[in-house]
């Protein structure tokens, strides 16, 4: 996930903090559903493309800003930082996008991964979220229950139009944030997917209740990691890492929201 954000000038703080202690999550998936270690060696490497490629794009930011803790934004101008490295799901996520608003952010979109529920979108497609279901529970703290999770429309629309500009296809439409990704069940799988719904992730719900609540814009765009339906679970072991053609579409569209021009936007 690589929050997007405007308004680096006010990051130069550092707060102390602890690192916490990690689960060996392979050994723990392995324990409770049998995955075969090839499918972890598969997405270690992949793990290490997307990590190298945000380390290229850190290469292209002067003085990384540090943040809180361990993390630092890298300023891609003086307009857009990037921010990576940061844990999965809505807790972490909330907790980014809250720091970075407090340090002046005015628009956040992340750009992360998710498993996609209809056969009809490809590996090498994107999806960007204009709904997301609440099936966590950090929007709980910052919304009504009956409340929906979404992003900015503006902004939305403008991620819209860059990736219809790009070479990677882009579906629009809701998506599943959930907190349990061990409890995607059967049942739910069948009835998110012939209402419409076109990915399962776990993060969108809360960036988009954050940003509700404290004033900001937000979106989402994610790769596709994996296929989920009723019948079978493709992990995507051999699927394209396109994640990082993301970004560049990404960028623009937060360039074109704040009125920025930029030179090749």
């Amino acid at each position: 996930m690589v929050p997007f954000m405007r308004g680096s000038n006010g990051l130069r703080r550092q707060l102390d903090g602890a690192t916490n202690g990690r689960v060996d999550l392979r050994e723990m998936a392995q324990r409770v559903s049998g995955i075969d270690d090839g499918i972890f060696e598969n997405a270690d490497e992949e793990a290490g493309k997307r990590r190298d490629h945000f380390d290229a794009l850190a290469e292209r930011a002067d003085n990384p800003i540090p943040l809180v803790r361990d993390f630092e934004v890298h300023p891609v101008d003086e307009h857009v930082g990037v921010v990576g490295g940061f844990s999965i799901g809505a807790p972490a996520t909330g907790t980014v996008a809250e720091n970075l608003i407090a340090a002046g952010a005015e628009v956040l979109c992340i750009v992360g991964g998710c498993g996609t529920l209809q056969r009809s979108i490809e590996p090498t497609d994107a999806v960007i979220a204009d709904r997301a279901i609440r099936d966590e529970g950090v929007s709980y703290h910052y919304l009504p229950p009956e409340a929906n999770a979404e992003p900015s429309p503006e902004l939305t629309d403008r991620l819209e139009a860059r990736f219809d500009d790009s070479e990677v296809t882009a579906h629009r439409g809701t998506t599943w944030t959930t907190s349990a990704f061990y409890r995607e069940t059967v049942d739910e799988i069948e009835q998110y997917a012939s209402n419409g719904v076109v990915s399962v992730e776990m993060e969108a719900a809360a960036l988009f209740a954050v940003a509700e609540y404290r004033g900001v814009d937000a979106a989402a765009v994610f790769d596709i990691g994996d296929l989920l339906t009723a019948e079978e679970w493709d992990p995507g072991v051999e699927y394209e890492n396109v994640q990082p053609k993301l970004l560049d579409p990404a960028i623009d569209a937060i360039h074109d929201h704040l009125g920025v021009l930029v030179d090749g936007s």
